[in-house]
């Protein structure tokens, strides 16, 4: 223990904060076993609480320690700072965890605020000459409530297509079916989205229906689950446009005959109307005068013996 001591006591900190952790856990689990790492599970857009498991005394103030809380991103990468406290003072972060992270400073607990997708991975509590845990945060983000469309059966047919889909979750899910309460065995196809990163997942099923069915659609991530069901009622008859009947057919051809002499007829006596009208327009004398008993009247003449009259 003297020797590790020594080692740390000799490294600047950013080579403490990425060395210490890894010589601690050589030397403990050479005299206690495998170190078991402690699972945390958070939602996204939610707060996700990370304990520090150690057993410093809480009555002493946060200056006795220095503390990193660390997210591993790789041995070929340095591990990402969440947050870190050197002396009592708050060390610089790394952007990612800019305004989403704090401590207790009594007993080291990280809260992460907003929590993304990208925040899952392996975290590190660092007490310096005291401990380092680990833990890995596990990220879920719900996904909607799986909806099911139907391609109903033509008249006649017992084949009955479903869609089954569900999008907007994390991590990568499965789906299941059930058919009456027996299960249907599927291969759904699931996209990630690198946007939002994200899931979405849809999957497609033909059932040869002959009898009302009950179709359950879930889909599971992570210990959670969405569900949805649908219920198809076979129609006890097809819809069928019956033919006209010979009869109604000769009904229907002689009204539509009818119909075109009545329009016919009132055509002929609308123009006879108008060309008795045309010929009496004709008769009328253009100027005053008249023919009477073969005496050709002038108009003061035909004006007088009308008034003697």
């Amino acid at each position: 223990m003297m020797h590790i001591q020594n080692t740390e006591l000799m490294l600047s900190r950013p080579s403490l904060k990425v060395f210490f952790c890894l010589g601690f856990f050589v030397f403990h689990s050479n005299t206690t076993g495998i170190v078991q790492m402690i699972q945390v599970k958070a939602k996204v857009g939610e707060v996700a609480t990370l304990p520090c498991d150690n057993d410093i005394h809480l009555d002493n103030p946060l200056k006795h320690y220095d503390v990193y809380w660390q997210k591993d991103v790789g041995s070929d990468k340095t591990d990402q700072v969440v947050i870190a406290y050197w002396k009592g003072k708050e060390e610089k972060k790394d952007p990612h965890f800019s305004n989403r992270t704090t401590m207790d400073q009594q007993n080291f607990t990280l809260w992460i605020s907003s929590v993304k997708v990208s925040d899952e991975g392996k975290y590190k509590c660092i007490i310096l000459h005291h401990k380092c845990t680990e833990l890995y945060l596990s990220v879920v983000a719900d996904f909607n409530k799986p909806v099911i469309h139907a391609h109903l059966p033509a008249c006649g047919s017992t084949l009955l297509k479903l869609t089954c889909s569900s999008h907007g979750g994390y991590p990568e899910p499965t789906m299941s079916g059930l058919l009456n309460n027996n299960k249907v065995e599927w291969i759904p196809i699931s996209t990630y989205d690198n946007q939002t990163e994200r899931f979405n997942i849809t999957s497609k099923l033909q059932l040869n229906v002959t009898e009302d069915i009950y179709f359950l659609c879930s889909v599971s991530y992570h210990g959670f689950k969405a569900s949805t069901s649908y219920n198809y009622t076979i129609p006890k008859e097809c819809s069928v446009v019956k033919p006209l009947s010979h009869w109604i057919l000769i009904a229907s051809s002689v009204s539509i005959v009818c119909v075109v002499v009545l329009a016919a007829l009132a055509n002929i006596q609308c123009c006879k109307r108008h060309r008795s009208l045309c010929h009496t327009r004709s008769l009328q004398p253009v100027a005053r005068s008249e023919v009477i008993t073969g005496a050709v009247l002038t108009p003061l003449q035909f004006s007088s013996g009308t008034s003697e009259k």
